[in-house]
């Protein structure tokens, strides 16, 4: 096999988990038609491989028109694993253009998927967002970008990173924050 490693749709934005020996690769799916040149993304594509050569497809998991608020949109997302339950980030276009994190959970991989809430409101100065999750020291951390640096914006951005929390088995609104994140330890450019 050779890249792209999916040829028979058009995939971007690539999340990917391991999970018991297998890969999954959670994509957006660009359906603009010949011509269009804008962004015209309604579902979520999943695939799997245990050995990333052969790719199993698993069909679009989870669309746009499941969100009541939704517009349009299904940008880039993220898998993560917690206590059994999967939690699948994403970020659409809404009616309150700019764009929220919200997420989906299932007890399975393959789904169903139940929409549960959102996580990340808009980032100051900035319409689009698109997380990145991780576990780091026994916490998990919810990184973003805003556009609030000096001259910034929406098409001038940066990362940055706050604590996400967890009740019940659900996740906590992130609280953005100028702070950042205190008791991670020091982290600096080198």
């Amino acid at each position: 096999m050779s890249n792209p490693i999916v040829t028979d749709t058009y995939t971007s934005d690539p999340a990917v988990l391991v999970h018991d020996g297998t890969v999954y690769l959670y994509t957006g799916h660009d359906e603009a038609p010949v011509g269009v040149e804008q962004f015209v993304m309604r579902d979520w594509l999943c695939f799997s491989s245990t050995d990333l050569l052969t790719w199993r497809p698993h069909g679009p998991l989870l669309r746009v028109d499941q969100f009541a608020w939704a517009r349009d949109g299904a940008k880039a997302g993220t898998v993560v694993e917690r206590g059994g339950r999967f939690f699948w980030y994403v970020a659409v276009n809404h009616y309150q253009f700019p764009q929220r994190v919200a997420y989906a959970r299932s007890r399975s991989l393959d789904g169903p998927w139940t929409f549960e809430g959102i996580v990340n409101e808009v980032p100051g100065n900035c319409a689009t967002n698109r997380p990145g999750i991780v576990e780091f020291g026994g916490n998990w951390y919810f990184f973003y970008h805003n556009g609030v640096l000096p001259g910034g914006g929406p098409h001038r951005r940066s990362v940055c990173v706050d604590r996400l929390t967890y009740d019940d088995g659900r996740i906590n609104r992130v609280h953005m924050t100028t702070e950042g994140v205190h008791g991670a330890g020091p982290a600096r450019l080198v």
